[in-house]
């Protein structure tokens, strides 16, 4: 397959996967929403946030690192590998025992005892961080999706047959805990079974101090990312109360399982963009048609939020729910520009320019903390959701300035016919909202998942019709960039001498 063609069935697969998955967190929302209520939802929220925090520090880089060193040198796979594992089996047994002792001191009050039983139990998927992290970097070096495709699918289905009989069982928070943890072992052990991936203990003093040189200043970037873009949790739970908690829970949860979308489309992309040297015309070329996926992508996706946020709501949570929906509206353009930031963080790194990219997360950092100083008193989970937003927005301009470094800043092809396509779209989606009678979310009384069934299929009429605007918006304003077209013709070549070099749209 030429490069189009990689991307396109790795992204299709791994999007198809995501559906599942994106499903499973949904319905897993909603019903543990109500099972809960929104003040244990809160206390979940923060467990599962600190121990995601806790988990990139598993990874410190290091398998970020050996994806792009595999795919620079396949002579040396089998010794790189097996550094790497054992590198991460210390890393992982180190960091288990510092996340149990900062839990000991941030939530050992007397209210906390829900957090600290979700953080024990969930701190067990961190022990599979080894084998899954080895086994993600040598597939993504091979450029191969199909087993992180079908793990993630599996485990979001196994989630949902747990949480339904931890529910019908009424095993309670740490039954709904458990089913979190046994998805994430899944999800991180079984490309290793599926993958054909072979692991071993090795000890080369001089590749670990190389490989620890490059991976430091990645885990920089890494932790620094994670922990401003989650760190609006933590605050929240110490600066307003658990419903506040609950609420930005809800929204940021929903928003979760888009995150990931243009990190899939960059993983079949980074060990192209890693052979590459700065400013080669060949990574200008991938870099464009990066960005002009995701910007494709991006467009429906805040239409949806932003014009149904009430039912998406409704269907998470449930009416206790209904004050998240100012929220998710606000926390979708976050995202949207997260999609644009993954571009250019994703290439950085691919090109070894991680330690710009700690310096300028640690700026953004900086005022991330400030803003929800400032913001969470006064406005709770809004303010949150509002100082998210504005350090995307900060983080996509530094991160612009520093990709002028190393390639050209690609640019918004046919602007005007995008714009009117975006437009048009939204026009209509907001006119057909007014106009078609609806299950109006804020008419329900009732908290049951089954009272949220009427706002599910709006939400899922909506979706495909807002896609399908968007899709005949773009044609017949002829407003597909030119990259685009390029390879979509090259998906319908068997064999390409000239490999087409830029992705196919990830949606839209």
């Amino acid at each position: 397959m030429n490069l189009s063609q990689k991307v396109a069935f790795n992204t299709t697969v791994l999007l198809g996967s995501r559906v599942v998955v994106a499903a499973s967190g949904l319905a897993g929302v909603a019903l543990s929403t109500r099972y809960l209520g929104p003040a244990d939802f809160g206390q979940l929220t923060v467990a599962i946030v600190f121990v995601s925090v806790f988990g990139f520090f598993t990874d410190a880089g290091l398998y970020t690192v050996a994806a792009r060193e595999l795919a620079k040198h396949p002579e040396d796979e089998r010794r790189l590998l097996a550094n790497v594992f054992s590198m991460g089996l210390i890393l992982t047994a180190a960091t288990v025992v510092v996340a149990l002792g900062v839990m000991a001191v941030l939530y050992g009050g007397s209210g906390d005892d829900l957090v600290r039983t979700g953080v024990v139990i969930l701190t067990v998927q961190m022990l599979a961080s080894p084998f899954g992290g080895a086994a993600s970097a040598y597939l993504i070096a091979h450029q191969r999706a199909g087993p992180i495709a079908f793990a993630a699918a599996f485990a979001g289905l196994v989630f949902i047959g747990g949480l339904f009989a931890v529910i019908e069982l009424d095993f309670g928070f740490a039954g709904l805990a458990a089913c979190f943890a046994a998805s994430g072992l899944i999800s991180l052990l079984l490309p290793l079974a599926v993958g054909g991936v072979r692991l071993g203990w090795a000890r080369d003093p001089a590749v670990w101090r190389q490989m620890l040189r490059w991976a430091l200043p990645q885990a920089g970037v890494l932790v620094l990312g994670v922990i401003y873009f989650r760190l609006d949790t933590f605050l929240l739970s110490f600066l307003s109360s658990d419903a506040e908690v609950g609420l930005y829970g809800v929204a940021y949860r929903v928003l979760e399982v888009l995150i990931v979308v243009p990190v899939y489309l960059m993983t079949t992309l980074f060990p192209e963009v890693a052979r590459q040297r700065p400013h080669a015309a060949r990574l200008n070329e991938i870099v464009q048609g990066a960005f002009s996926s995701v910007v494709l992508a991006g467009v429906p996706l805040v239409i949806v939020f932003a014009a149904f946020a009430e039912e998406i709501v409704a269907v998470a949570g449930g009416p206790r729910y209904a004050d998240a929906s100012p929220v998710l509206r606000v926390l979708v353009v976050a995202v949207a520009i997260l999609f644009v930031n993954t571009v250019f963080f994703q290439s950085l790194v691919a090109l070894n320019r991680q330690r710009n990219l700690f310096m300028l997360l640690l700026g953004v950092l900086v005022g991330n903390v400030a803003l929800n100083l400032l913001l969470i008193p006064p406005l709770g989970a809004m303010g949150a959701a509002l100082a998210l937003v504005v350090t995307e927005a900060a983080a996509l301009g530094l991160v612009l300035r520093t990709f002028v470094g190393v390639g050209t800043v690609p640019t918004l092809r046919r602007p005007a016919r995008l714009i009117c396509a975006a437009l048009g779209t939204a026009a209509v989606v907001l006119a057909l909202r007014e106009v078609i009678p609806l299950v109006r979310p804020d008419e329900m009384s009732s908290a049951s998942f089954t009272a949220a069934i009427g706002p599910l299929a709006t939400l899922a009429g909506a979706s495909v019709l807002t896609v399908g605007l968007w899709a005949g918006s773009l044609v017949l304003l002829d407003a597909v960039p030119p990259e685009l077209r390029a390879a979509l013709g090259a998906l319908r070549q068997r064999s390409s001498p000239q490999p087409v070099a830029v992705p196919p749209p990830v949606g839209g």
